[in-house]
């Protein structure tokens, strides 16, 4: 694929570009300039997305972030595969939703990081590489911590959260230590 796919997330912060002002609190996505040239299906990246919860589990700032980060790539033509703990209700097959594919781990506790959830995302992410051919690896916060060295040379995109990105890190790591 290499470097025809490049995009670049914009922040969620007022700024003006070519095409007018994004608003407060709105998260856009939009492909780097010079890839114009190029068509629709030598641009689309295949990115596997790690949160520790979607909206399945929980309403909250990360989920929907994650929601929207997510559609957004689909609109413009990527394939989203989203690693998530397991359903609160048990569900075990992959859910397609606006585009989105999410399976569900049924090994990992519901919305919380854990030993498990470690485990058991790393040996995902291993047989959906063996299957698919991955681009890009997105972590929610510290989601994607587990294959950090089981990324082969993938990029890797962090979406921090809190006030701090080390306060976010450690909050998280405390636990799953304890």
């Amino acid at each position: 694929h290499g470097a025809a796919g490049i995009i670049s997330l914009t922040p969620a912060t007022p700024t003006r570009h070519h095409r007018g002002r994004v608003k407060q609190g709105q998260c856009e996505v939009r492909r780097r300039p010079r890839w114009r040239h190029l068509s629709e299906e030598s641009r689309a990246m295949k990115l596997c997305v790690f949160a520790k919860s979607t909206l399945a589990h929980r309403t909250g700032g990360m989920e929907v972030q994650g929601r929207l980060l997510t559609e957004a790539l689909v609109r413009l033509s990527h394939q989203v595969i989203v690693i998530t703990t397991s359903h609160p209700d048990g569900q075990e097959r992959d859910v397609h939703a606006n585009g989105v594919r999410i399976r569900f781990l049924p090994d990992a506790p519901p919305g919380v990081y854990s030993r498990r959830w470690w485990t058991v995302s790393a040996r995902a992410f291993e047989q959906l590489c063996r299957e698919e051919d991955v681009d890009v690896v997105v972590s929610q916060s510290a989601a994607a911590f587990g294959v950090l060295d089981r990324l082969e040379g993938r990029p890797l995109v962090v979406n921090v959260y809190g006030s701090t990105p080390a306060g976010t890190f450690a909050s998280e790591w405390r636990g799953v230590s304890s």
